[in-house]
């Protein structure tokens, strides 16, 4: 039930939701706009692939244009595509641009759902999505959330008629990688990764893995979220508890943890593309899957004031892990021991709470007069000699620093007199020079 609610091969609601004129299988307008059958016989397989090839219409056109071709073919024909037909897909109002990202992400979660996925076929078809959703983001943005929305529904409704709800299938989370791929997860607030890491949080919260398919889907779930968590910076309570979980369901499986497969990547990838069903290795292929990403988020996590929170029975669980299985392979041990020093430090530098009344607090100031008998004026009746030495000093200091200030002002006054004077004197001379000057002019023959 959980892959028939997933799975959207052949409809296009999100189309739909974007508007009419967003939906691929409407005629685009322009000189290109008409089906050309001819052009759609000349891309069969098993012939070359023309140079100029017409933009096609609705989905169907296109699947015409790439059936039996390669994933090298199939990334030149769509190349092609948009040289031949750039006026048509830049035109002022993108509608040609929309309506070929909708067949691109269309052709797309086909190869998600088929059986075995052809991997080689969605990698050629990731690079002209993040180029176009560059473009268009806002349209592209409005086909993910369509989708997330029907799944999120699905997962609601589960919920709310008691019934047990289930992890999606591959293909949907396949579709989940890309969309983590296309769109950034850094910003506060996005349209698409916010409600994406919060359906995959509720996933992990809701959704039971008691079959070794679900504990896999569970492990690709909890690794997207802690890739996202590393490039959001953010914290993610869902992703530590899941993890939690396995780690203490992994505690009652004893030596199934010993046997399995070495090379987890290559298992996980395999059961993500539907190549091998899972087999008697899942136990250790999980444990090693959960600890890797347990150990990554943590490490991103350790400057969080509640971090002893966070982890706390988690080194217990890890303890009674090496215990119920002693044969467990040298990578699980590093990783057990990684995770483990990373909790070791945990609450080392938070302050130790104390009580108050315990450590005394300072006594208030008293109103009341004090009196001396052969009272001093000028004398200092502190008993804490300490601060009425300290008193002393200041008071010194004080004192110290009006006399030079008065002498730097008695200065200041001396060196001004010194320059009046100077000027005048300077001033005198000049007046005598040229009084005797201008006396000698009149003196001097007309």
């Amino acid at each position: 039930d959980g892959e028939d609610a997933d799975r959207e091969r052949g409809e296009d609601d999100e189309e739909k939701r974007a508007g009419p004129a967003r939906s691929p299988h409407r005629t685009l307008p322009g000189p290109r706009g008409r089906e050309d059958a001819d052009g759609d016989d000349a891309t069969s397989a098993g012939q070359e692939i023309p140079y100029v090839l017409p933009l096609p219409q609705t989905y169907a056109a296109f699947q015409r244009m790439v059936a039996g071709r390669s994933a090298a073919e199939v990334l030149t024909i769509v190349q092609r595509i948009r040289v031949c037909n750039a006026s048509a897909l830049h035109a002022g109002t993108r509608t040609g641009l929309q309506v070929f990202y909708g067949i691109l992400m269309q052709h797309f979660v086909d190869k998600c759902y088929a059986r075995p996925v052809e991997l080689e076929h969605l990698d050629c078809l990731v690079q002209p999505l993040l180029e176009l959703s560059h473009k268009i983001p806002l349209f592209a943005a409005t086909l993910a959330r369509a989708r997330l929305e029907k799944a999120a529904a699905a997962l609601s409704q589960a919920v709310r008629e008691g019934g047990t709800p289930r992890l999606p299938s591959t293909g949907f989370l396949l579709l989940c990688h890309l969309w983590t791929r296309l769109f950034p997860a850094s910003d506060a607030a996005h349209a698409v990764m916010t409600p994406l890491g919060l359906f995959l949080a509720e996933l992990l919260a809701l959704c039971p893995t008691d079959t070794s398919d679900d504990r896999l889907k569970a492990l690709h779930v909890r690794r997207m979220l802690a890739d996202q968590a590393r490039r959001s910076g953010r914290y993610i309570p869902e992703l530590i508890a899941s993890s939690k979980a396995a780690l203490q369901q992994a505690v009652g499986e004893g030596r199934a943890l010993e046997e399995g497969p070495s090379d987890t990547d290559t298992v996980l990838r395999s059961h993500l593309l539907g190549q091998d069903a899972p087999g008697d290795g899942v136990p250790r292929v999980v444990l090693h899957g959960t600890l890797a990403t347990l150990a990554d988020a943590l490490h991103e996590q350790v400057e969080l004031p509640a971090f002893p929170e966070v982890v706390q029975g988690l080194p217990a669980t890890l303890q009674d892990l090496r215990q119920n299985a002693p044969g467990l392979r040298q990578d699980t041990l590093d990783l057990i021991s990684r995770v483990l020093t990373t909790t070791d430090g945990a609450g080392h530098g938070r302050l130790p709470m104390v009580v108050k009344q315990l450590v005394g607090a300072p006594q208030l100031t008293t109103h009341n007069p004090h009196f001396e008998e052969d009272y001093v004026p000028g004398k200092d009746y502190d008993a804490n000699r300490q601060r009425a030495d300290a008193k002393k000093m200041r008071r010194q200091l004080r004192k110290e620093t009006r006399g030079a200030v008065r002498e730097l002002r008695k200065d200041s006054a001396f060196l001004a007199s010194v320059r009046d004077r100077e000027d005048r004197s300077l001033k005198r001379s000049l007046k005598a020079k040229y009084a005797s000057a201008l006396q000698e002019v009149q003196k001097a023959p007309a």
